[in-house]
């Protein structure tokens, strides 16, 4: 992508519509804006170091830029359908007696090489703010996820 470098800045042909003449004029802004806003040019549109972070030389246009991360998160959405979600539950009293606290949870046809994660939590239907905010401290406790088979 290359801003535009005219020869006469904010210039432009006005046609009269009656009858057809024309002439020269400078285009100016006399609106008294409250803020000016952002510029629209090259280093707002897509700057060299957006296009290089996705793998474009510096000349490349905003839609190749789109195009190139779609097709980025294509494969990585080729990756979230081989998840596997399984839920479960961490019962308060399921917990070890003293520290550190460790709880195990039997999940059918695991392995050891799966790699764990912890998503937010999970609610269906209206929820009570407080529920919520219980929960949520109690799922930030939880430090260390590790699997093994079975």
């Amino acid at each position: 992508m290359v801003d535009r470098k005219p020869t006469y800045k904010n210039r432009v042909l006005v046609t009269k519509e009656a009858d057809g003449t024309q002439e020269y004029v400078t285009w100016e802004h006399a609106d008294s804006p409250i803020t000016e806003g952002t510029p629209l040019n090259k280093q707002n549109l897509l700057s060299d170091a957006a296009a290089a972070a996705v793998g474009l030389s510096a000349d490349a246009t905003p839609s190749k830029a789109f195009e190139a991360i779609g097709t980025s998160l294509g494969g990585l959405a080729a990756e979230v359908d081989n998840l596997k979600y399984v839920l479960v539950s961490l019962p308060a009293s399921g917990w070890s007696g003293s520290a550190p606290y460790t709880q195990t949870v039997s999940v059918s046809g695991m392995t050891a090489d799966w790699v764990p994660g912890m998503p937010s939590l999970a609610f269906y239907g209206n929820v009570d703010v407080t529920e919520l905010i219980t929960k949520t401290e109690a799922l930030g406790c939880i430090k260390m996820i590790t699997s093994a088979a079975g």
